[in-house]
């Protein structure tokens, strides 16, 4: 995990991580006004590393006992703020949940947990939600709305 520091001259920290299937690059339109201010910490995850290509994702509590141990070993406990989006929301709950660094706002953008169902389920909900996101959601959602008298009053189709 390659960690990438901006604005190092600013005492207050900020950590942001970016969501999964994204690399550290998407905060590239925010750091310029962020390290005005802030001390910017932004790991580029394992899996979507640049700078490690061979680099293979393991598990949200991985990632964040490394960037916790990480934080600690170079003298960032006093976080102003950390924000993770979708993955990294994961993560920023992770790390709170085991309390290895407490900062004092978070900002935790659609964090995901895991479901608590047979893998099996997952899959099928995973197959689901990416179906919903593939299907043009008027036609997806025309039936439904059909079937709904109160919702056919309301928007007429």
């Amino acid at each position: 995990m390659t960690i990438h520091e901006f604005g190092k001259e600013n005492q207050e920290v900020m950590v942001m991580l970016h969501p999964l299937g994204v690399q550290w690059e998407v905060f590239e339109y925010v750091i310029p006004a962020l390290e005005e201010r802030f001390h910017l910490v932004i790991p580029a995850l394992p899996g979507m590393d640049p700078d490690q290509p061979d680099s293979t994702f393991t598990s949200v509590e991985e990632i964040a006992r490394e960037l916790g141990k990480w934080l600690k070993d170079h003298g960032y406990e006093n976080v102003a703020c950390m924000y993770g989006c979708s993955m990294g929301g994961a993560i920023v709950t992770r790390m709170l949940a085991d309390a290895q660094i407490v900062p004092k706002h978070m900002i935790i953008d659609g964090g995901i947990t895991p479901y608590q169902l047979p893998k099996v389920i997952t899959y099928l909900i995973a197959i689901r939600d990416w179906n919903w996101e593939s299907m043009p959601v008027q036609k997806y959602c025309e039936g439904c709305f059909r079937k709904k008298s109160i919702v056919r009053k309301i928007l007429p189709m």
